[in-house]
């Protein structure tokens, strides 16, 4: 298996060969795979795409954000361990990621936490020194645009978040807004 690092924007060349598959183990974000016909298709990890038809693919990083990749690529057609049946699952114990302070200026917004995987939650507080409203959301989060939280360290206000995606704040006050982000992974 080997790991890739795109860079935002950034598209790689592959020879293909004799390899009839690519198996995408796990990404960061998802990718475009672009075939030297031109199609593009979308991959993420746990995907397997069946390369043999094409001569050279393109790997695309269409984020603003570094994307990481570990992949392989194989002459066999590998089935997911996924499809395998299970008689029990044993769960990896949770555990809690916490990281500084966010504080945001008027007008601003700022990435809280990346997509990741292993991420069953995330609790967002508000806790700036004066009440201002903070709205939570994805890349496109705006005044008008995401969920609302009004809070100050004396009274703050949370939220918590089920899934694994990019998580983005705006600041719709007058003042900085400051927010405690926790993630709780598995």
């Amino acid at each position: 298996m080997s790991n890739l690092t795109l860079q935002p924007k950034e598209i790689r060349q592959h020879s293909v060969g004799n390899d009839r598959f690519l198996i995408v183990r796990s990404a960061t974000r998802y990718i475009w795979v672009v075939s030297d016909s031109g199609e593009r298709i979308r991959v993420e990890g746990g995907d397997r795409l069946d390369i043999s038809p094409f001569k050279k693919i393109s790997v695309e990083n269409p984020h603003h954000l570094v994307v990481t990749v570990e992949y392989q690529f194989t002459r066999r057609d590998l089935k997911p361990s996924g499809a395998a049946t299970s008689t029990k699952e044993t769960k990896a114990p949770q555990e809690f990621a916490t990281a500084p302070h966010i504080t945001i200026a008027r007008g601003e917004k700022s990435l809280l936490v990346p997509a990741n995987g292993s991420r069953v939650e995330v609790l967002i507080q508000n806790i700036s020194q004066v009440e201002g409203e903070a709205m939570i959301g994805d890349v496109n989060v705006a005044p008008d645009v995401g969920l609302p939280v009004m809070g100050n360290r004396r009274n703050p206000a949370g939220l918590t978040i089920n899934g694994s995606g990019d998580l983005w704040a705006y600041n719709n006050s007058e003042t900085p807004v400051t927010l405690a982000v926790m993630e709780v992974r598995q």
